[in-house]
């Protein structure tokens, strides 16, 4: 055999040999990946179940069957009404992808026809890195028909839901709906909402958008171009200030001190007709909750899912009247006709007054309107309003002893 034979021929096994090692390795990784899986497999059923059990719901998250590089899976939703699945399966190889699928079982078949629910479906799709640190989630739900009495039949459209581990961050996407009933019509054309959260949802800010909204009947029409929301919250200022001067001074006492938070909150609505006339071209609330306890906000979320409203009311008024609550109204608009009304001020209370808020109103907002036309001519000449470069403006106070506009009281 020549050098050159010999050579190529070490090269050769070499290669083998590398490729051996690397199949071994491949191999040993996958087996790493699905006994990781396992582990947390079994800590997320746990914990599931547990969940479920609080919401009077029984949940089973189960590994059905067992390969080299995958796993049969199974997820079941139980309550007094019914019993959900889903099933699918989980791959393993330098990361892993589970995929699970809507799976009705016969009786709860008979009962989603039985509600009007046809084509009803969906895909949720989770996959990792070769670590298990980098998780995305993704889940589809199909198209699907509506029907109810007096002839309704709906048509509601796909949505899409990307996330990242314990949704973090999260982005929805809804094709929207177009609804028929006897005479009456209504159709949104999309909506998308973005969610982001830091320091496991202590900060977050949450975006909604809706798109086109149209509502026709044989006696009247309504249509809206665009419905924004947005929500966003986290540690208040002064709150993040004494935690980084108690960082910085390591000699300090520790003070358990209760987390306050400050939350703010906008809702827009673009172009409003009614009839197919124009009542708004813009309406926009902008509003900021301050000094707000971590007690009082899982109290009022508490009560407002339960829908005891008025329990949530009395928490916020028991907070701003004695714990230092504070709204801060940034924008009150509406305009139209090229005219804007705009109220802006905010709730605090003091030794003094509980709050304040400065109104102006540009008559043309009003044309086409008599009916406020004549209730803002009522407020001028009561003095209630004052004219000031064109506009009708006020001054108005909240006290203990009453409301005041421009110190006349309501």
């Amino acid at each position: 055999m020549t050098e050159q034979h010999a050579k190529k021929g070490r090269l050769a096994g070499a290669a083998a040999g590398a490729a051996v090692l690397a199949a071994a390795a491949a191999e040993g990784f996958v087996y790493w990946e699905g006994t990781v899986f396992d582990a947390r497999f079994a800590d997320f059923a746990k914990r599931l179940s547990e969940e479920g059990a609080r919401a009077g719901l029984t949940i089973a998250a189960e590994e059905t069957d067992r390969s080299f590089a995958g796993r049969g899976l199974s997820l079941s939703v139980a309550s007094p009404g019914g019993k959900l699945r889903w099933t699918g399966r989980a791959e393993f190889g330098f990361g892993s992808k589970a995929v699970l699928r809507f799976d009705p079982d016969k009786e709860m078949a008979e009962a989603l026809r039985a509600e009007g629910i046809e084509g009803l479906g969906d895909e949720l799709t989770v996959t990792a890195d070769a670590t298990g640190r980098e998780i995305r989630y993704d889940w589809k739900l199909k198209p699907f028909g509506l029907k109810g009495e007096d002839g309704l039949r709906c048509s509601v459209g796909a949505v899409t839901l990307k996330g990242g581990a314990d949704f973090a961050s999260a982005a929805l996407h809804w094709d929207g709906m177009r609804c028929e009933a006897e005479g009456e019509e209504l159709s949104i054309a999309s909506a998308d909402a973005d969610y982001r959260a830091k320091n496991e949802g202590e900060t977050f800010a949450l975006d909604l958008r809706s798109s086109e909204m149209v509502y026709r009947s044989s006696e009247t029409s309504a249509e809206m171009t665009e419905l924004t929301f947005a929500a966003s919250g986290g540690p208040a200022k002064q709150t993040a200030e004494k935690a980084d001067r108690s960082k910085a001074d390591k000699t300090a006492p520790a003070e358990k001190q209760p987390k306050i938070f400050d939350f703010g909150y906008g809702l827009t609505v673009t172009s409003l007709k009614l009839d197919g006339e124009t009542v708004l071209d813009k309406g926009s609330l902008q509003l900021r909750l301050l000094n707000v306890e971590e007690e009082l906000a899982a109290g009022v979320a508490a009560a407002s899912a339960a829908g005891e409203g008025f329990s949530a009311l009395a928490r916020l008024e028991d907070a701003f009247m004695n714990r230092g609550l504070v709204l801060e109204l940034d924008e009150a608009l509406l305009a139209r006709n090229g005219g804007r009304a705009e109220l802006t001020g905010r709730l605090a209370r003091t030794a003094q007054r509980l709050g304040a808020f400065a109104l102006s109103v540009d008559p043309k907002a009003a044309e086409g309107l008599p009916d406020i036309e004549t209730e803002l001519n009522l407020y001028r000449d009561e003095g209630l309003l004052r004219e000031t470069d064109g506009r009708l403006t006020s001054h108005i106070e909240i006290r203990e002893d009453g409301v005041f506009a421009n110190g006349k009281p309501l």
